[in-house]
């Protein structure tokens, strides 16, 4: 054996070692020797002695000292040359250069010379707003992040460059791919309301593309654009996750795109006075997928459809969406004159509560499981379309003396099936569970409820507001909030002397819940929670936010499963600040029952 064990080689013995001066060595025991020897040598150094190693050299938990600085990708890294960050910074995060704390001046040079540094891949903005004459340009696997959407603004300035070829605050182009913008929000601030050539909040062009946590505002063109080519040379393709817009002439588009996901994106009218439409698919795009997206308010459509004369559309998909309308326009529609096949609506609710239909659908092909379809004189109307139906519900109210009331209408050669749910007319007048125009098809499962007017059949819900700020609102407490009035309400599920509550009435099964609150002026060191709280002990869901100066919160659930009695609160708490402002405008608290006994 060569080695004791602890490290050390010992000869083997006499009469090689110790040698006698007097006494040759016989061959046998020199050749033994020499065997030894080279054996040790081989124990090692795992190597062939000509080249490099033959295997990994394991230092037992010991380390190996007196290395010298690396010069090559491969080479070993010392501790000190960690310590003084000489690595690669690829992955490091740099806050611009001369980024102006002056939001007059232009922030757009100093963001621009970051993002094409090569030595960084994240352009940090910290808590502040930038204002901006010209476009932040993206570049290929490169991130730019803010605070948060509550601290970090990107704002146009008003002379923004009218010429500019971008046409947009945050920008990606058709080369880029995996960029990433995170954590803030950008502000159109109306600029060119009255120009051809409007301003949009953030666009993108190119591929894995992720925005996430994001808020845009008041832009005259669009709010967060996916943008590939009309002409369909390139697609635009990636994700929107968490990400609000209020008061953007389009909130959502999808144009020339090929898989797009949009995740817990939200849409508003705030001002309302730019707002066109919610989400807006269009121009040949495909494998558009909405999960878990609301809209509400007074656009000019919901989610709007256009298969344009540059081809069809396919596989567009909305999942546990609720999109509602309050004006006299439908929740969803397609205006195109080419096809959108494959459309698969999911446990998604359809809203118009001003007298037109809920869906205003021509030339579609696809699906609709568990959705409900809530229409003023028409639940939902469908031209030209091939279309399958299973536990849905389609709801036709008319409002006002002698006006008829439709639960689904068929037009322009549809075939459609219906199998389970319900087709419900409701009014005053004549009620017509159908209406099927000459040449369409409407086939209809023996399961399927067809409701007259009657314990299960009015739209049966109630909306409750805050009708006026709250200004040093004390919530330390976070006991249950207390609602001034029932926007609506159809069936007593509001009682003002139990302010906080709304209660489900005789007759209801089922019920879906959706709550909003928004609290501001807080210090930063605040937290504020949401909860939704079902008789007073059993907490549904919670949503907590902390280090922000306001936060709107949000929840929609449902089907949940109530009996007459049962009761639902919203329970609203901030620590840390005993005097914040409760803003109206953007607090209600409804509950819509969508399944009766």
């Amino acid at each position: 054996m060569p080695f004791d064990g602890s490290g050390t080689y010992a000869p083997p013995g006499p009469p090689v070692f110790p040698a006698d001066p007097l006494l040759p060595i016989p061959a046998l025991d020199y050749n033994a020797t020499i065997l030894d020897v080279a054996g040790a040598l081989s124990d090692c150094l795992t190597r062939d002695g000509q080249a490099g190693m033959l295997a990994d050299l394991d230092l037992g938990g010991f380390r190996a000292t007196g290395l010298g600085a690396p010069t090559a990708a491969a080479d070993a890294a010392t501790r000190h040359y960690v310590d003084d960050a000489t690595a690669p910074l690829a992955v490091l995060g740099i806050i611009p250069p001369g980024l102006p704390t002056d939001p007059a001046v232009d922030a757009a040079p100093a963001i621009n010379a970051a993002l094409a540094d090569s030595d960084y891949g994240v352009v940090l903005l910290p808590p502040g707003t930038y204002g901006l004459l010209s476009s932040i340009v993206l570049q290929s696997g490169k991130t730019l992040r803010g605070a948060g959407w509550n601290l970090t603004s990107l704002v146009a300035l008003d002379g923004f460059d009218s010429g500019i070829a971008t046409n947009s605050l945050v920008y990606g182009a058709s080369a880029t791919t995996a960029v990433v913008v995170s954590d803030l929000a950008v502000d159109g601030g109306k600029v060119r309301g009255g120009g051809t050539i409007r301003l949009t909040g953030l666009q993108l062009r190119g591929t894995s593309f992720l925005v996430e946590r994001t808020i845009s505002r008041n832009c005259t063109g669009y709010g967060h654009f996916a943008q590939g080519d009309p002409g369909g040379f390139f697609y635009a393709s990636g994700t929107f996750r968490d990400c609000w817009s209020y008061n953007c002439q389009i909130a959502f588009e999808q144009t020339a795109s090929d898989g797009v996901l949009l995740v817990n994106c939200h849409a508003r009218d705030g001002d309302g006075d730019l707002i066109g439409t919610y989400f807006h698919p269009l121009t040949r795009s495909r494998n558009i997928t909405y999960l878990s997206c609301t809209a509400y308010g007074n656009a000019f459509a919901g989610v709007e459809l256009i298969a344009d004369a540059s081809g069809p559309m396919d596989n567009i998909r909305i999942i546990g969406c609720t999109i509602q309308m309050l004006g006299n326009v439908p929740a969803l529609v397609q205006s195109g004159v080419a096809r959108t096949t494959n459309l698969q609506l999911l446990a998604s609710r359809f809203v118009s509560a001003g007298g037109a239909a809920s869906t205003d659908m021509t030339l579609v092909e696809g699906s609709a499981v568990q959705c409900v379809f809530d229409g003023g004189l028409v639940g939902s109307n469908w031209s030209g379309a091939t279309m399958n139906f299973t536990n849905c519900k389609s709801i036709g109210r008319a409002q006002g003396v002698g006006v008829a009331a439709y639960g689904i209408v068929a037009t322009g050669n549809s075939d459609l099936r219906w199998s389970g749910g319900s087709l419900e007319a409701h009014g005053d007048a004549q009620r017509f569970w159908t209406s099927v125009s000459a040449g369409s098809v409407l086939i209809k499962t023996p399961d399927t409820r067809q409701v007259p007017d009657g314990p299960n059949a009015t739209f049966s819900a109630a909306n409750l507001v805050v009708t006026a700020n709250r200004t040093g609102a004390d919530l330390s407490a976070g006991l249950p909030f207390a609602w001034d009035a029932a926007d609506y309400d159809t069936d007593g599920y509001f009682d003002p002397t139990k302010p906080t509550r709304l209660t489900v009435r005789n007759g209801v099964g089922k019920v879906m819940i959706n709550a909003n609150t928004f609290v501001q002026d807080m210090v930063t060191t605040a937290s504020v929670q949401m909860s939704i709280v079902k008789n007073g002990n059993k907490v549904l869901s919670s949503n907590v936010s902390n280090g922000t100066l306001s936060q709107g919160l949000c929840y929609t659930a449902g089907p949940i499963s109530a009996v007459p009695g049962d009761y639902f609160e919203v329970w609203l708490g901030v620590s840390g600040d005993p005097s914040v402002i409760i803003q109206a405008a953007r607090c209600n608290f409804s509950m819509h029952a969508v399944a009766f006994t």
